[in-house]
């Protein structure tokens, strides 16, 4: 059977903000069969004239085992009711809710409820390295030079994917005043992160760059870049002390 979709959208927020866990809320209807970091998988029993207070879930998937008739009461006080057929599959998405049965028959069904896993912590100097990050290309397409430049240490030595050879700070601007010679226009596509270590005064940022030169037609065709610099504190002020790049051969992850 085609699954449908059985209950509008609301934030996930509430399902954690407002501590709503139905298995807290109301015990006596769900029984806990499986949980792990990913998903917890409930088994749901409301009889007819029985009701649920109001409470929250997650995206997840609802399998009615024995369906009956339900009303749905939300937060604004909008009210609906719905059929659960038996062998129904429901993607459900983040809802909160109150439940009713007023059919003749139990309810009886199985839901999972995905668990969002929590983004990683991002600290102030990782921030902060990838705000500088983002400016670096930003004043590569400004063509704002001087901006650019002051994003290098003094003691800067990398190896740019168009280099020869290792270059110092006095070259850095030689790859894009080497395009913007010929009328090029940089035009950056996409920044996306790959990793990142702060260790001390030290931190390695690694990415991917998608950018293109762009001629007078606007035309230019799509590069990406693996990034990898190594920024050094002094004081309170990042500056990139090595690097290198290099062609990136296939989509990236």
């Amino acid at each position: 059977m085609k699954p449908t979709i059985l209950i509008p959208l609301l934030a996930v927020a509430s399902f954690i903000a407002q501590g709503q866990d139905p298995v807290t809320t109301s015990p006596k209807y769900y029984k806990v069969l499986l949980e792990n970091d990913h998903m917890r998988v409930l088994e749901y029993r409301l009889k007819a004239g029985e009701k649920e207070p109001m409470h929250s879930h997650p995206a997840g998937v609802v399998y009615v085992l024995s369906g009956a008739r339900v009303k749905f009461t939300y937060p604004d006080g909008r009210t609906e009711e719905k059929p659960g057929a038996s062998g129904e599959t429901i993607w459900r998405e983040p809802t909160t809710h109150a439940v009713e049965n007023v059919g003749d028959t139990e309810v009886h069904a199985i839901a999972v409820d995905l668990k969002t896993a929590k983004p990683p912590q991002v600290s102030k100097d990782e921030q902060t390295l990838w705000d500088l990050e983002h400016a670096y290309w930003r004043y590569v397409q400004d063509h704002d030079l001087s901006s650019y430049s002051n994003l290098w240490h003094e003691r800067f030595l990398g190896w740019p994917s168009v280099s020869a050879a290792p270059v110092h700070k006095d070259h850095i601007t030689d790859w894009i005043t080497a395009q913007t010679s010929k009328g090029l226009v940089f035009k950056t596509n996409e920044v996306k992160p790959a990793s990142i270590q702060v260790t001390g005064d030290v931190a390695m940022v690694c990415y991917w760059i998608t950018f293109r030169w762009l001629d007078h037609e606007g035309k230019g065709a799509a590069q990406t870049v693996r990034i990898t610099h190594a920024w050094l504190k002094t004081a309170s002020d990042w500056h990139i002390i090595g690097g290198m790049s290099m062609p990136e051969t296939k989509a990236s992850p």
